[in-house]
């Protein structure tokens, strides 16, 4: 009897400890450093936080059926949360692709060696199947035309997620802010005519990326070339874009002609001079 006794007050130990462990295990750390209250991501977890108090991080978990959200700090419905770290997708995208593959080789085991069989053009990939070409689960991106929407990667694919209330995307800084903080300008750019360009002058091929372009209409500017985005830049004062050297140069150096400057110039027509009679 006293054995048995033993062992139930060892197992009781264990699971307090586990419990410990799981939800309320506190350590110290430079993240919570006059953040005393705040809630931080748990990395490898969408169930899991830290709680910082008093510059140790606490940890917790979020309740049944919920998860934490990065974006709001909280614990949120799973439908409104990216969550990076359960890999579902990609055991689902592998499974169905070696399912199609061994259905492919049946296929091609059935039929007899006279039948030939064309083969099918696939669909040439878009600008949209290529913005999350090279780039991690979880990179947040600008979408094009909206300051409440965004393109989350997640299996080399973009989702389109949006702000929650009236916070806008931060182009910048890739997270919901407010309106203010954020500085989208996509909404006051769109009564402009069709040749002005905005501040994001379009969009650019991924084999373009970090690669500078002069602008259509403004010698004094440039477009640099992110995230499949052209973001339009200010050389300094009195400087124009060198298209040969890629950089802010002198005006006579640079030598700038704009595409508008150029067509202004093939409508002037050459003016004749009269010549003088002589009497």
């Amino acid at each position: 009897m006293k054995l048995f006794g033993l062992l139930c007050v060892m197992l009781v130990l264990q699971e307090s400890t586990l419990a410990v462990l799981q939800n309320g295990f506190a350590f110290k750390t430079s993240l919570c450093e006059g953040k005393n209250g705040g809630l931080l991501p748990m990395f490898g977890s969408c169930k899991g936080y830290y709680v910082c108090a008093d510059g140790n991080a606490v940890t917790g978990t979020c309740e049944k059926n919920t998860l934490f959200n990065p974006l709001t700090l909280h614990c949120d419905d799973p439908d409104n949360v990216d969550c990076i770290f359960d890999g579902k997708d990609n055991v689902n995208d592998d499974t169905s692709s070696s399912e199609s593959d061994e259905d492919d080789d049946e296929e091609m085991a059935q039929t007899d060696p006279p039948v030939t069989v064309r083969p099918t053009k696939k669909p040439r990939p878009t600008i949209l199947d290529k913005m999350c070409a090279g780039k991690k689960d979880g990179v947040m991106l600008t979408k094009n035309g909206s300051c409440q929407d965004y393109y989350v990667c997640k299996s080399k694919k973009p989702h389109l997620r949006s702000c929650p209330g009236k916070q806008h995307f931060s182009p910048t800084r890739r997270i919901c802010m407010k309106a203010s903080e954020a500085k989208c300008s996509v909404g006051s750019q769109e009564n402009k005519e069709s040749n002005g360009l905005a501040i994001t002058g379009g969009v650019c091929s991924d084999e373009k990326e970090n690669s500078l372009v002069a602008h259509r209409s403004d010698c004094g500017k440039f477009m640099l070339c992110s995230n499949m985005m052209f973001l339009v830049m200010d050389c300094p004062t009195g400087l124009h874009f060198n298209i040969a050297t890629s950089r802010c140069d002198y005006p006579k150096i640079a030598k700038c002609q704009t595409k508008l400057n150029e067509s202004k110039s093939k409508s002037k027509k050459p003016v004749r001079k009269s010549k003088k009679r002589r009497f």
